[in-house]
């Protein structure tokens, strides 16, 4: 059989896929882009597991008009210009990949004004990222995404993704997608419901503390400490269970995932060898008092010079390399396990 070029259609459906993996995948992206865009507030909003609708409500500084129209092409962004921009990116979102994906697998309509616009519109798109049609609306400052009936191209995946325990999992990933991007902003106010029930919210918080109660427990926030190491290569922030703590009364996870809150530059990403040493440093002091199966809450925020790691590495972006740096943030962490006699039972 020769060889052709597959259809522009195909080639996009197909890609697309692979970005858009499943409804918490597309929370993720569309938060991002809401924090990427300054807003204070944001409401998530989902029908049926996301399947049947996902809303994102933000405050943000919009979208110029003008802008719409090529927002949900593939590769336009904001956020970088050339690859020498991501030494120094800032940034959640810069492939420019994200809606143009989203578009080709769901209907999309985005209503937005910025201030640069005398008036709202909403625009609906098309699956190939263009505007299908517009109309002036009444909306304040800020934008609304509208997904719905997503993977309607896709017959299989969305009757396999629409089984029940598919998307009771998806739905306990969009929350913990949901509260890691919430947990390592300041002064945001956050607030997930699904089926007009509310699963989670948060309030402005500026104490890391606090933000660590509003996620596990707001019992928890009598039972860490905060500590923090700043210097001229990393700064570094954890917060770890307190001394003289009862671990029985504690907040536990069944999973690492939940458990090991870890950032890098902001970024919620997943590090198996820092885990491990988290996981392993806890174990030493709480060893025989933990549940089978269960976990310690911690959280971890590391600031590095953003030429030193490379984010680059996965669609999700959820795991990086970092240049030089690793080994002494290591060292920090089993430090301050080994050092702060934070449990006593």
């Amino acid at each position: 059989m020769s060889m052709k070029q597959l259809p522009s259609d195909t080639i996009k459906l197909i890609s697309s896929t692979q970005v858009i993996t499943s409804a918490s995948s597309v929370v993720k992206e569309l938060m991002e882009n809401s924090i990427d865009a300054n807003s204070t507030i944001i409401d998530i909003r989902l029908d049926n597991y996301g399947l049947d609708k996902i809303e994102i409500r933000d405050n943000g500084v919009g979208i110029s008009h003008s802008d719409v129209y090529v927002m949900c092409l593939r590769s336009y962004t904001s956020k970088i210009h050339d690859i020498s921009d991501l030494n120094k990116l800032t940034f959640y979102g810069f492939r420019g990949e994200a809606l143009s994906s989203i578009c080709a697998v769901a209907d999309v309509t985005v209503i937005t004004k910025s201030d640069f616009d005398e008036y709202a519109k909403s625009f609906t798109m098309d699956s190939n990222g263009r505007v299908k049609n517009s109309s002036i609306c009444h909306h304040q400052k800020g934008t609304v995404i509208k997904i719905e009936n997503l993977f309607k191209k896709l017959p299989v995946r969305k009757q396999i993704y629409s089984s029940k325990k598919h998307c009771v999992n998806d739905l306990r990933r969009v929350e913990n997608i949901v509260k890691s991007l919430a947990a390592i902003q300041q002064n945001i106010r956050v607030s997930l419901v699904h089926n007009k029930s509310v699963l989670w919210q948060m309030t402005s918080a500026t104490d890391l503390a606090v933000t660590f109660g509003q996620i596990w427990s707001s019992s928890m926030t009598k039972c860490v400490k905060h500590l923090t190491l700043i210097n001229e290569e990393v700064n570094i922030d954890i917060v770890l269970p307190i001394q003289n703590i009862n671990v029985q009364n504690c907040f536990f996870t069944t999973n690492v995932a939940d458990a090991i809150y870890l950032y890098v530059n902001k970024r919620p990403i997943r590090d198996n060898k820092i885990e491990k040493l988290i996981v392993g440093e806890f174990n030493n002091y709480f060893g025989h008092y933990l549940p089978p199966g269960k976990y310690l809450p911690c959280f971890i925020s590391i600031t590095i010079p953003p030429e030193t790691i490379d984010i680059n590495l996965e669609p999700d972006k959820s795991r990086i390399l970092f240049h030089n740096q690793v080994q002494y943030i290591e060292n920090y962490i089993k430090y301050q396990c080994n050092h702060a006699n934070y449990i006593n039972i």
